[in-house]
């Protein structure tokens, strides 16, 4: 039995992954997810972590309960192939396992117990490779990556943070100035967003899992292929008055002087509705700006560090901006919750001696660092302190808009992009 779009959606929104941060270290964590076949049918997989231990040698490990798979079908002839990383690329196990199986309409699990890899958040993982045996066609594969068991700062409450728990679903008009339940809701926790295309959305509606540990809504940007709107951003401005809580909207009383901090959002990109301009397609999706008045008293909004990607070369490429060094590719990153997150240190914060530096990670993966030398980390970057107005934390795709033989490269750019949960963190 193969499933329709309409149920695949449903089943989709059914299994969410649960727990991926911020949870207790002996707790057991459920990550599920669904993939598809060559041939069109749809698994559904899980993996069930607990707790971290020591084991005997003194290495410490990530309990692997069971790692397991099911499908909408009852006799199904299944290949599945779970295999187990300790760190990115080092492979420990591999189990295959082959027969037909009774899933009972997607009632019923098979599982297997892997074995348990090395304590690396983020980065040990496991792979369910599934497909239906003797179909001649190809299987599909989904990665679970060990969760992130961080025990925050109990400090960190007292921080920053954007759930969206309790926002009305709706559009979120062009601005925050209107008056709808969902902008007055929306505006507590994000303070400014100026363009349209914005809608506060279910993702069981949209036919998506749930961000990692969440129950509420996210924010969906479309930019449809001839919509000039490139900016769809959300913005959460920070001054000397509300750093690094949030809260009242002040903006005359200048940008604190250390934000050094780790800045988090889940986003999800579809890859069949992100596309760029084909000539030079480019798009900033997490950025900082700074508010500050020029010598002249000039108003000025200059961003500072991003995370980027262009298909410069062909297929999308991402990395820090402005260094501009490309270390992923985007479409590992596709089709699936990210926890992406800067951690800033500004200035003395930068232990490395280089006077300031900026991480950029994926999952807990670390993909590339910026460095003072390079542009300034952190408050005060292009005025003196006693003139920088605000500092801005953005989430949001900001899109090229250049034109390519006469025509804006807006045209031919079509994008959607979900911003899930977000927050700000203390540095350890």
């Amino acid at each position: 039995m193969l499933l329709s779009r309409a149920r695949l959606c449903t089943l989709a929104a059914v299994l969410v992954a649960a727990g991926i941060s911020g949870i207790p270290a002996d707790a057991a964590t459920t990550q599920a997810s669904t993939c598809v076949d060559a041939a069109g049918r749809a698994w559904m997989s899980k993996v069930v972590w607990g707790e971290e231990y020591t084991d005997g040698s003194g290495l410490r490990r990530l309990r692997l309960v069971s790692a397991g798979w099911t499908t909408a079908g009852h006799r199904v002839p299944t290949h599945a192939v779970v295999r187990t990383y300790s760190g990115a690329r080092a492979q420990v196990q591999e189990l295959a396992w082959s027969g037909s199986f009774d899933y009972r309409g997607a009632g019923r699990w098979r599982s297997v117990k892997p074995v348990n890899p090395a304590a690396a958040p983020g980065i040990s993982k496991v792979t369910l490779s599934l497909g239906q045996d003797g179909s001649g066609e190809g299987g599909c594969t989904t990665t679970f990556r060990h969760p992130v068991l961080e025990q925050v700062d109990p400090s960190a409450a007292k921080w920053w943070s954007a759930d969206l728990t309790g926002i009305p679903v709706g559009p979120m008009n062009c601005d925050k100035y209107a008056s709808t339940a969902t902008v007055l809701a929306l505006r507590k926790q994000w303070n400014h967003w100026d363009n349209c295309g914005g809608t506060v959305v279910s993702p069981a509606a949209e036919g998506l899992p749930a961000p990692p540990g969440s129950r509420g809504p996210v924010v969906r940007w479309r930019k449809p292929a001839g919509d000039p709107n490139v900016y769809q951003k959300l913005n959460r401005t920070f001054t000397r008055a509300n750093w690094p809580v949030g809260g009242t909207d002040d903006t005359t009383s200048g940008s604190p002087p250390d934000v050094s901090a780790r800045y988090q959002a889940y986003l999800y990109i579809p890859s069949d509705d992100f596309v760029l301009n084909p000539e030079h397609g480019w798009a900033q999706l997490l950025q900082f700006k700074e508010d500050y008045t020029d010598a002249s008293g000039r108003w000025h909004q200059d961003p500072l560090w991003a995370m980027g990607v262009h298909n410069f070369s062909g297929t999308l490429q991402g990395g820090l901006w402005p260094h501009d060094k490309r270390t992923f590719d985007l479409a590992s990153y596709m089709d699936r919750w990210v926890q992406w997150e800067f951690r800033l240190y500004q200035g003395d914060r930068d232990d490395t001696g280089r006077g300031g530096r900026i991480e950029l990670w994926a999952d807990g993966e670390l993909l590339d660092t910026g460095y003072e030398s390079e542009g300034h980390v952190g408050s005060a970057a292009r005025s003196p302190l006693s003139r920088a107005r605000a500092w801005v934390w953005i989430a949001g795709p900001y899109t090229s808009n250049q034109t390519t033989n006469g025509v804006p490269d807006y045209r031919r750019t079509h994008v959607t992009t979900y911003v899930g949960p977000s927050r700000i963190l203390p540095l350890a």
